[in-house]
């Protein structure tokens, strides 16, 4: 298994991909089902016919792993280096403290067994006294990340999800506050102070861009974030956020961005 990177390794590994991106953008970049035939099927015409002979069924069984693909050049190597670039490693998992009786009662088994995933790999530093659960619906996520002797804040735009989430609170008797915020609106940052640990799960776009941004402003010293939907953002192209995305060549515009 991959170890995880970080520190000069996790940079190397961006820089490597940013290049390999860059240098093969003509094959990964025509929005899917815009063309009848995609530009770059005239200078690999031998690939675009055997893909165009597979059938649904033969993608969707080659969909995780196409490097083992016997394909015509140059897929089968490019492949392979996308699944070496991708390789960044699982984080390791800790045993959770067992849940408040009857938590997740209220809460579908899909999204618990997320947030079991989640809290599982959370191994902070420091031990959070504070818990920010950012755009956190009814707070499940915090509700099972707070332990004795901690805080949780829930912030929600949704006033029915902030009446369930306050009622399951009260309901387990944990001390969680459920506050409606616009998470993009300026006064956000009042809401965000260093003592906090914010965590998000799933927070789509520009809504995990803000947290990362305000977090570093108000200087959370930790978070914790599974973003999603990179796309759906108010800004016309890619922005990166960190030095070294900000240094990236190349930019691209969210409405030719390979995505629904």
């Amino acid at each position: 298994m991959p170890a995880i990177l970080q520190g000069p390794a996790l940079l190397s590994r961006f820089q490597a991909l940013d290049r390999f991106l860059l240098e093969h953008q003509a094959l990964w970049r025509p929005r899917p089902f815009n063309h009848l035939q995609l530009p770059w099927e005239t200078a690999h015409p031998e690939l675009a016919q055997w893909l165009r002979q597979r059938s649904l069924e033969d993608a969707e069984a080659a969909h995780n792993h196409p490097e083992q693909l016997q394909a015509p050049a140059p897929f089968t190597p490019l492949a392979e280096q996308a699944r070496a670039l991708g390789a960044v490693g699982e984080l390791p998992i800790k045993a959770l403290p067992a849940p408040h009786p009857r938590l997740n009662v209220d809460v579908p088994g899909r999204k618990w067994q997320q947030i079991e995933a989640f809290a599982a790999c959370l191994q902070f530093d420091r031990t959070p006294t504070h818990w920010l659960d950012w755009c956190s619906g009814k707070g499940h996520l915090g509700r099972r990340l707070l332990q004795p002797e901690q805080q949780l804040t829930c912030l929600e735009y949704d006033p029915a999800l902030i009446e369930s989430g306050e009622q399951l609170s009260r309901h387990h008797g944990l001390p969680a506050r459920h506050l409606q915020q616009d998470v993009l609106a300026d006064d956000t940052a009042l809401r965000l102070h260093a003592e906090h640990s914010p965590v998000a799960l799933h927070a789509c776009g520009d809504l995990h861009v803000r947290l990362i941004q305000l977090a570093s402003q108000q200087g959370c010293p930790q978070l914790a974030i599974a973003p999603c939907c990179y796309n759906r953002t108010r800004a016309s192209h890619y922005q990166g956020l960190s030095t070294a995305a900000q240094a990236s060549p190349w930019t691209c515009p969210w409405k030719t961005w390979p995505c629904p």
